[in-house]
């Protein structure tokens, strides 16, 4: 199962579940949403035609729970695990150590 950090909220999503693989795909992203690679509670809950996108309401998907991680500090391994990018720790590991049930801040 491969994971990402969602650029908006900042927890660890399956590329399957929410806005991956899709991010970059121009037809169907809305402009101010192309390039983020989004969760399902944060992607668009419309395509760029305006036809309403019926998988993603602005809620989570609740196939595993929701673990929020600090904004920007994780990346996608070659494995396809979430891996802190400063101290290497990958998967349950860096769950244990920096993720929360509640968002942390965004920093900007």
């Amino acid at each position: 199962m491969s994971i990402f950090q969602c650029e908006e909220c900042g927890c660890a999503e399956n590329t399957s579940c929410g806005w991956y693989h899709c991010c970059n795909m121009q037809d169907i992203t809305p402009k101010e949403f192309l390039g983020k690679a989004l969760c399902s509670a944060c992607a668009p809950t419309k395509y760029a035609s305006g036809e309403s996108n019926k998988e993603f309401n602005n809620t989570w998907h609740k196939q595993f729970s929701r673990t929020f991680l600090p904004h920007g500090k994780f990346k996608t391994n070659n494995q396809g695990n979430i891996e802190h990018i400063e101290s290497g720790l990958v998967g349950s590991k860096a769950y244990e150590k920096y993720g929360s049930d509640t968002e942390y801040d965004k920093v900007i």
